[in-house]
C-alpha cells in the first residue's frame, strides 16, 4: 500500500438483511447472513461458504489466524453465481 495520504479508497455500500450497513470486511458467520445462506434452508451454511470457496467461486482473505471475507469479494460472488448458466431462469 502506497503512504501517499491523498490515495482514497472508496468501499462499495452494501447493507446486512436488518439495514445496517455491511462491514468492509466479513466473519464467516457475517459472510452467511448477508448472503443470507441462513435463511433458505442450507442445512450447513458454512460449509455452504467451504463449498464455494474450494469452487473456486469465492476467495477469503487470512487475517491473523482468521478467514474473512472482504464486501468486494461478496459482490463478486453475487455477480457470478447470477451469471452461470445454471442460475439463469
Amino acid at each position: 500500500m502506497n503512504d501517499n495520504n491523498n490515495d482514497i479508497l472508496l468501499a462499495p455500500t452494501a447493507f446486512m438483511p436488518d439495514g445496517t450497513p455491511a462491514p468492509y470486511v466479513l466473519t464467516a458467520g457475517e459472510a452467511v447472513t448477508f448472503l443470507r445462506l441462513d435463511t433458505n434452508g442450507t442445512k450447513n451454511p458454512k460449509a455452504a461458504l467451504d463449498y464455494y470457496q474450494k469452487k473456486g467461486l469465492l476467495r477469503p482473505i487470512t487475517i491473523g489466524k482468521c478467514r474473512k471475507y472482504p464486501l468486494p469479494e461478496l459482490l463478486r460472488f453475487i455477480d457470478r453465481l447470477s451469471q452461470l448458466k445454471e442460475n439463469v431462469a
